[in-house]
Formats: structure tokens, sequence, C-alpha cells
């Protein structure tokens, strides 16, 4: 993932779309309350501004040719949940 990120943030500036922030980078060290199933080995957080945004992202060009092959080597598995931030 380490290669993710800045391939990632290239996109976005590329694109010109604001607000796109990473907001945790973590290493999972232990599994407490998941299935066997799901041995992750990181978390990626990011916000966008909007749901717009993450859709001109996802698809565009510029992520599939720059960022998409980072992050393609980078996992086995995803999994992609759209959150709204409801308290502090």
């Amino acid at each position: 993932m380490e290669t993710y990120i800045p391939a990632f943030n290239h996109v976005v500036s590329q694109l010109g779309i604001e607000g796109v922030k990473v907001m945790l980078m973590s290493e999972v060290v232990s599994n407490i309350v998941a299935s066997e199933q799901d041995d992750w080995d990181a978390i990626l957080l990011v916000e966008y501004p909007t749901a717009k945004a993450f859709k001109t992202i996802a698809e565009s060009e510029a992520y599939h040719t720059i960022a998409g092959p980072q992050r393609e080597a980078a996992l086995t598995d995803l999994k992609l949940f759209m959150t709204q931030k409801t308290a502090l």
C-alpha cells in the first residue's frame, strides 16, 4: 500500500478534486472479532467530500492507469464501505 497512496494522491491532484484525504493507513496486528476468512494485514481509510467525487475518481482512466495497478498489486482481497460521519 505504500506505493498506492502516492499514486492515488497523484490521480486526485490530476483530476483536480479537492477535499479527498487519506485519513489512516494502519497495519492490522490482531484479528479480535472477525472470521478466519477476514485475515487482514492493513486498513486504509479515505475521506471523500462527496459520493460523486469517489465515483469520478474510481471511474477515471487516470485511476485505472496510475493507481489501480498499485492497488491490485498490494491486495489479495478488498472490502469497500461507504459511510457517513455521524459523530466524533
